[in-house]
Formats: C-alpha cells, sequence, structure tokens
C-alpha cells in the first residue's frame, strides 16, 4: 500500500484565482499504436503453423469431406475450452490468457508465451514427422512422444501462472520531465508530457493550497519509492484523467488486509473522499461522478462550498478510516445536510 499524505494545518483550500494559470488545460491526444514485442509475433507465427500442420495432416489421411469440419472443430476446442477450465494456468497452453495483458504499466509474463509456444512446436513436430516418415511403429512413437513432451513442457511452464500472466514493467523505461512537479510517463506516452506536465502542475498546486502534501515527483511506475507518489496509468491522457490520478494517489491504493476477514467501515468514505480531492484537483463534475458515483460526488460537492478550514478537517477526520477497520468515518458536514457514515 502506498503511504498516504495528509493535510497540512496552515494551508488554505482555496485556489489561486490567476486566470492564466488554472485556464482550462487541452485534453492531450491519445497515444499512437506501436509494434508487439517480437516474442509476442514469433509466438503467433507458431501457432498459425501448427493449425496448417495438423490440417494439412488430416487432410492427407481423411478424407476431404470429413477433414475440413473435423480441422475447424478441433481447432476450436483445443483453443477455446481450456480458457473455461480450471485451474487456470490451463488457458495459457493455449494462449487463451494473453488478450487481457497488459496495460502501459505490465509486461507479458515469458513463461506464458513460451508454453504456447512449446505445445504449438511440439504439434509442427508431430504433424511433420506423421507426414514424412515410413514405418508405422516410428510415426506412432514419435508423434506420441512428441505430443507427450509438449504437453509436460508446456504445462510445466504455464503451471501456478494467474488468469492474467502479467510482470510490473521496469521503471527504467520511464520517461520524465519537469522539477515542480516532476512528472514520469511510459514511452507511449512521451510525446505527450510536456501537456500531462502541465496539468499535473495545475493540479497538484490546486490540491497544495487545499492544504495537502503532494510530492515533487508524480510518476507512473507502481512503486513510486519515498518522496514521489504513483498517479495511476492510463491510455487516454485526458485533463481529468491525469488530475484524477494525481488526486487519488494522495490515498491509499488497495483496502487494509483486514478488509478481506471482515467489515470495512471506511470502504463508503474512498468515494466521497476521492471525489473531493479530484474536484479540488481541478477535474470536472462529471467525470467525477462517471467514476465516484452521482451521491458521492454530490456529497463531495457540498464539503467544497464549506470553508476551507472546515473542509480540511472534514478530510483529516475520514482519510484515517481508509487505513483500519475500526475506525468509523464521519461523512456529514457540520450545518449540511450531507449524509453519510456517522
Amino acid at each position: 500500500m502506498r503511504p498516504t499524505t495528509h493535510a497540512s494545518a496552515g494551508a488554505c483550500c482555496s485556489a489561486p484565482t490567476s486566470p492564466d494559470a488554472y485556464a482550462p488545460s487541452p485534453s492531450p491526444p491519445a497515444p499512437t499504436g506501436g509494434t508487439p514485442p517480437l516474442g509476442i509475433a514469433a509466438m503467433w507465427l507458431v501457432i498459425c503453423l501448427a493449425n496448417a500442420m495438423a490440417g494439412f495432416l488430416l487432410g492427407r489421411k481423411l478424407p476431404l469431406v470429413i477433414a475440413a469440419p473435423l480441422a475447424l472443430v478441433l481447432s476450436f476446442v483445443l483453443t477455446a475450452y481450456p480458457a473455461t477450465l480450471e485451474p487456470l494456468w490451463l488457458r495459457h497452453m493455449v494462449s487463451g490468457g494473453l488478450d487481457g495483458c497488459c496495460s502501459l504499466s505490465e509486461t507479458i509474463s515469458w513463461r506464458a508465451v513460451a508454453s504456447t509456444t512449446v505445445l504449438a512446436a511440439a504439434v509442427i513436430l508431430a504433424a511433420a514427422l506423421a507426414l514424412t516418415a515410413t514405418a508405422k511403429r516410428a510415426v506412432r512413437l514419435g508423434t506420441t512422444g512428441l505430443l507427450v513432451v509438449g504437453l509436460l513442457g508446456s504445462g510445466a511452464l504455464a503451471y501456478g501462472l494467474p488468469a492474467t500472466p502479467s510482470n510490473p514493467r521496469s521503471t527504467a523505461a520511464l520517461t520524465c520531465n519537469g522539477t515542480n512537479p516532476q512528472v514520469c510517463v511510459w514511452p507511449e506516452l512521451s510525446s505527450h508530457l510536456p501537456t500531462i506536465q502541465r496539468v499535473a502542475a495545475d493540479a497538484r498546486q490546486r490540491l497544495q493550497h487545499a492544504g495537502l502534501d503532494v510530492p515533487a515527483k508524480l510518476t507512473m511506475a507502481e512503486t513510486p519509492g519515498n518522496g514521489a507518489e504513483y498517479i495511476g496509468h492510463w491510455a487516454l491522457p485526458t485533463a481529468d484523467t491525469v488530475r484524477i490520478g494525481i488526486a487519488s494517489g494522495l490515498l491509499p491504493l488497495n483496502p487494509p488486509a483486514c478488509a478481506d476477514r471482515g467489515d470495512f467501515p471506511g470502504d463508503v468514505a474512498f468515494g466521497p473522499l476521492t471525489a473531493w480531492l479530484s474536484l479540488t484537483a481541478g477535474a470536472s463534475k462529471g467525470e467525477v461522478a462517471g467514476r465516484y458515483g452521482q451521491q458521492e460526488t454530490a456529497l463531495a460537492a457540498r464539503v467544497r462550498t464549506a470553508p476551507a478550514a472546515q473542509q480540511r478537517a472534514w478530510f483529516q477526520r475520514n482519510e484515517p478510516a481508509l487505513h483500519d477497520c475500526s475506525t468509523k468515518p464521519q461523512l456529514k458536514l457540520a450545518g449540511q445536510a450531507a449524509g453519510g457514515a456517522q
């Protein structure tokens, strides 16, 4: 879990009124497409060749009226069904778990790619042997041995993998810009970094004027390190996503571990607190409501109409509820019918 910053007591919650500093920032365009990793491209080529070889083998050994539909049915069953079965690692033997990977902060696990490639390569070799060998006994033993070795090797590589076989991306790939704040993004977004940095500087200054301590380094690395804040990862870097990413980075990334074992009273506080931070950072009310709910955003908007000190006290009173399962949030703001847990 990321360390959470707390409101400082002496700052003012009203943002500066400089029209140049806080004029609406244009939304950066989406990142351009790239090329697939060579390992993924090679895997799909091997899969295509395995399907072609198996289909050709069926066409040579069986009448075409039987071979064609049989090849289609077998191809569908062998690629589709393992992805619906448990244990989950079975799907990686036939590439069934790769469609959910990866976000900008992730890379595909080499084990998943290797598992699929090994089984497909075994099918290619077995089909080639069946098509070229003349001794029937050698064909039976050789093809059986190749398929068994392929299944065992593929299963060993896939064993234990989760549904989405990904690893954290190396932070060495990040591209950084600016000093106050310094913003670090993945290379796919590097061409938009100046615009992102400008929006981030605006959002950070708004949050600082609300009495919040925002680090001077904002990064897409999920393990940001000391003096840095994780701002999430997004493929479409609009002004709202940047502002909301910086705002939500001031709260814990995940619920406390005790939430898995029982009640978590602080759950009701996450939406209003994140909505308040996002609105304070300058995000549009419609975008915030779409992410965190209409009621939560309405409550946060009502809190935003209170005096600065009262807003700061409301945040400081409720933020600790996100860290344990014993602190109850008090979302109702004194003097307003804001509702919420008491």
